[in-house]
């Protein structure tokens, strides 16, 4: 396991534990801990977050290789440079829609706004 969190990402109630192992995305469902879905794509990634990115009332996959995935699809919606190995996910201007706080070693704080796709800028 490289990665995991813990999101609803489906239409039932319970959550769902979402975990990158040998490369794929798995979604397990979290009350009968059985796996429900697993990517066709391979991902690299060692940080992960789930949070509603794109402002369309549902989870989304981000990673900290520069991929936002649709949990509900399981595609791809944004890809841009390499996050960096620090991650989080916070609605920082207030629109209701989280923005994507990345930070690397020697680097300064950065900000994505992926519902604009663009880093943002204070």
């Amino acid at each position: 396991i490289r990665a995991f969190d813990v999101a609803n990402v489906d239409a039932d109630p319970q959550a769902e534990i979402v975990v990158l192992a040998d490369g794929k995305l798995h979604y397990i469902d979290g009350q009968s801990f059985t796996v429900e879905f697993t990517s066709l794509n391979d991902y690299d990634a060692t940080r992960m977050r789930l949070g509603d990115v794109t402002g369309n009332q549902r989870a989304d996959i981000v990673l900290n290789t520069g991929q936002v995935i649709d949990a509900g699809s399981g595609d791809v919606v944004w890809e841009d440079e390499v996050f960096g190995p620090r991650l989080e996910l916070l609605d920082l201007d207030g629109d209701g829609i989280l923005e994507v706080l990345t930070e690397s070693d020697g680097s300064p704080l950065r900000v994505w706004d992926v519902d604009f796709e663009q880093e943002k800028r204070f």
